[in-house]
């Protein structure tokens, strides 16, 4: 009798701690988690769900990912940029949060193949935000803006619903000074010691750099940095 009183106590418990559970499962994600939950327990996000067209993200879904939070590295994440906020956004583990992400926390992260180091408005001259890696090097950088040039207005019948629009731009980061570019020109005119060498080199190997052709980009600007002494 004692036996079957102490077995049902203990199929009681558990049916409790399971109803508890299934109630609360991401404060006991975060718990049993630890310190590799930190990354996940940010603002959440209002996102864009109504009274919008479409969204600012960049890119447009969710794209796995990595970044680095408090010493802890997370790998195969689900992040993206919101360029209105300009904030990055994680998607939590179980998939139900969106929670944003803080600057002064995370200064890089790599989204899908592309990583995004963040400027604030002192040190980019173009606003601040996280800005697309085209090249990195020891002499100068090239960086991606990806950013909101505009919110319209567009009726759906009596409902009025704003429409972002997101360009791109380039720019030549180079002894602090942000200059954009829009092709070749306006990259060799920073290396006015170097001209013809590169633009014999654009010629020799048919380099077109523009805003989509980022691997132009990188070819002209590693040989460049070859040439600077």
């Amino acid at each position: 009798m004692k036996n079957t009183f102490v077995s049902l106590i203990y199929v009681y418990l558990l049916l409790v701690s399971g109803i508890l559970y299934a109630q609360n499962p991401t404060k006991t994600y975060q718990e049993k988690a630890g310190n590799f939950a930190l990354a996940f327990t940010g603002i959440v996000e209002k996102g864009y769900r109504t009274g919008y067209v479409n969204t600012p993200y960049y890119p447009t879904e969710y794209t796995s990912g990595s970044l680095t939070y408090r010493g802890v590295t997370y790998t195969d994440v689900k992040l993206r940029y919101d360029c209105l906020t300009k904030r990055l956004v994680i998607l939590t583990p179980d998939g139900k949060f969106n929670r944003v992400l803080s600057p002064e926390e995370i200064s890089r992260a790599i989204i899908g193949n592309t990583s995004f180091v963040y400027f604030d408005s002192q040190k980019a001259k173009p606003g601040e935000g996280y800005y697309a890696v085209v090249y990195e090097g020891k002499d100068f950088s090239i960086y991606k803006q990806i950013y909101v040039s505009n919110i319209n207005k567009e009726s759906n019948g009596k409902v009025m619903l704003q429409k972002i629009s997101l360009k791109e731009r380039l720019f030549l980061l180079k002894e602090g000074e942000w200059n954009q570019l829009n092709g070749k020109s306006s990259f060799i005119k920073h290396f006015k010691n170097h001209k013809e060498e590169l633009n014999d080199y654009c010629k020799t190997h048919q380099l077109n750099p523009r805003k989509k052709n980022e691997t132009d980009w990188q070819k002209l600007a590693e040989y460049c940095e070859t040439l600077i002494k």
